[in-house]
């Protein structure tokens, strides 16, 4: 018997649900959206993938790593590095001081010479944190349309932008039901809640809420090489960490900190602080003189969605609310986590039972 799956969210952990679901011929996927398919963080995040840098949370060891592999898996099969930019990268940890241009000061080791386009005399120390078989990338939001897209194409997803949701009801023989803003009402056997930081916005005292963070696309006049940096950039007595990604089509994306900035109520009103944008160009110009004087070919702000009760992503059903699955949480990490969390919600949701990772493994995120 066929089962109706409504999708709350068209970020990437909504996309990747429906491409995981619409696996299934017995399943008919409705992915509602209030604004635009990745319009949040989903679209503007760094698109960054690690293997082992969660190894020391239980839990998040177990997703993480099965997620990195699922997204290889993924690339082969939607030619991720022609459609959207996935590829396997160096990763650094690189503290920058420009004050040791004018100083002998300060001895430093020497740069590895594959990230020459870094400003070498900056340099105060390096160290390699990933290479090529642990951290890669993906261009966020060219992932999350062509996973959505690949969905759509079975016939079995159908895709409503425009219009969020007011509330979800569920009715005494715990069926859900889902009003939205424009008065329609969609009855439906499960609901997946992937909204994000705006998860905790619905009528469901769900515990999320969002981080808000800034950041630009550069695109330089030469190619830069394939390095992800993590920096520490000691400028005036303070310190910046900006995370620096150059990415296949030739820009460079650098992001912040997160501030205090509290959510808007939908993803078309999150606030750009032209001061945070101006820290970020000028962060830039100490990483590279590459990436001086450069076009900004985008300036940008998202919330990353933060579990406020534990800290990790919220993945399993509603605690009052069986026939309600949340997929929301995810932090920082859920470019990478988005694939493993979309199938367990394929999976729990159509068989009944997760066997892609450890039951011992999925307490660490009930809800």
């Amino acid at each position: 018997m066929s089962q109706h799956i409504v999708i709350v969210g068209g970020g990437v952990i909504g996309a990747c649900s429906a491409y995981f679901l619409s696996r299934h011929k017995n399943v008919k996927v409705t992915l509602i959206e209030k604004t635009d398919i990745a319009c949040g963080a989903s679209g503007k995040s760094g698109g960054f993938l690690a293997l082992d840098w969660s190894d020391s949370q239980p839990g998040m060891k177990e997703l993480s790593r099965a997620s990195y592999q699922l997204h290889q898996t993924l690339a082969e099969e939607l030619n991720g590095a022609e459609t959207y930019g996935y590829r396997a990268m160096n990763t650094y940890s690189i503290v920058f001081d420009p004050s040791l241009q004018d100083t002998n000061k300060k001895k430093k080791k020497s740069t590895p010479s594959e990230v020459s386009w870094i400003h070498q005399s900056h340099v105060r120390s390096f160290e390699r944190m990933g290479s090529p078989d642990t951290t890669a990338q993906v261009t966020p939001y060219l992932f999350t349309n062509t996973v959505l897209e690949a969905a759509k194409k079975t016939g079995r997803v159908e895709v409503q932008t425009g219009t969020g949701v007011k509330q979800v009801s569920v009715d005494s023989a715990d069926k859900p039901s889902i009003v939205l803003e424009n008065g329609q009402t969609i009855t439906a056997d499960k609901v997946v809640i992937a909204m994000g930081p705006w998860s905790g916005q619905i009528n469901l005292d769900i515990p999320v809420n969002g981080s808000h963070v800034h950041s630009i696309i550069l695109k330089p006049d030469m190619t830069i090489s394939n390095d992800a940096i993590f920096t520490a950039i000691l400028d005036q007595g303070k310190t910046a960490e900006p995370e620096v990604y150059p990415r296949p089509d030739g820009t460079v994306y650098l992001c912040g900190a997160a501030d205090n900035e509290p959510l808007p109520e939908s993803a078309a009103l999150v606030p750009i602080d032209a001061k945070a944008i101006d820290r970020l160009v000028h962060q830039a110009t100490l990483v590279s003189p590459h990436l001086t004087e450069v076009e900004l070919v985008k300036e940008q702000a998202c919330y990353l969605p933060i579990s406020e009760s534990t800290g990790m992503p919220l993945i399993g059903p509603h605690p009052q609310h069986p026939q309600v699955f949340l997929a929301t949480g995810h932090s920082c990490w859920g470019i990478l986590n988005a694939p493993i969390t979309g199938k367990i919600v394929s999976e729990w949701l159509v068989d009944g039972q997760v066997s892609c990772l450890d039951s011992k493994v999925m307490h660490h995120f009930a809800p």
